[in-house]
Parts: structure tokens; sequence; C-alpha cells
């Protein structure tokens, strides 16, 4: 698949966004976790957490947060269904 130069640029859609927040969450808490205090570790946690219960109950505070963010005008806040979290 190769990239079309005259295509719009492509952003991340809100679901692509939560894992790599997610993800950078976790691997900072987990590096600062084994270099100061082992009390970072409660933000891996928590994101865990977030995550089980996103998955549970299908409602996710952290994408609902960064849907309100500026840089994500399409969203404007407004999650309906599901299908409005992939933007491929």
């Amino acid at each position: 698949m190769a990239y079309d130069i005259n295509q719009k640029s492509q952003s991340f859609g809100l679901l692509h966004q939560t894992f790599l927040r997610g993800g950078i969450l976790v691997l900072g808490s987990i590096f600062l976790g084994a270099v100061l205090s082992f009390w970072w570790l409660i933000i891996t946690g928590l994101i865990g957490t977030g995550f089980i219960t996103a998955a549970v109950f299908g409602r996710c505070t952290l994408t609902r947060f960064i849907s309100k963010l500026p840089f994500n005008p399409s969203h404007s806040g407004n999650i309906r269904k599901r299908s409005d979290l992939l933007d491929f």
C-alpha cells in the first residue's frame, strides 16, 4: 500500500489516540518507577484499570477527554456510537 501524496493529512482516530497516550503513560510510569520510586507504578495500575472498565462498560474516560481537546475539532466531544472512535 503506497502513500498518496495528494491525499489529505491523515489523523489518528480517537481509539488510536487513546491507545497511543495510554501506552506512553504506561511506559513512562514504568520507567519512572524503575528509576525514581515504585510509587510511579500507580499510574500504570490506573491506566490498566481504566482500560478494563472501558472494555466492560463500553465507556472510556480517556477517550472522552481526548475527544474534547482542541486538535480534535471533528469530534468536538461528541461520541455517539463505537464507529465514531474509528476514523480510518
